[in-house]
């Protein structure tokens, strides 16, 4: 199985986003935050079952909810 791991810049940006999600309605941004890691791990075990986004980008596709996201996996 692979290990994913965030990218600093992209860690940041979860957090914002994170931020931006609570701002706009109270445990939203909670929420967003924890649907994130059983979701790395679904596509760390299960890499195969997510859709690539972009040619060549190494990005998979987890949207599970209201929250549009990707996340980038490199091998």
């Amino acid at each position: 199985m692979r290990s994913a791991r965030f990218l600093q810049a992209a860690e940041d940006e979860m957090l914002e986003a994170a931020a931006f999600y609570e701002s706009q309605r109270h445990g939203l941004g909670r929420d967003f935050l924890r649907k994130v890691y059983p979701s790395v791990r679904d596509i760390e075990e299960y890499p195969e079952q997510r859709p690539v986004v972009g040619v060549g980008s190494g990005s998979a596709e987890e949207n599970r909810s209201a929250i549009p996201y990707c996340r980038a996996l490199q091998g």
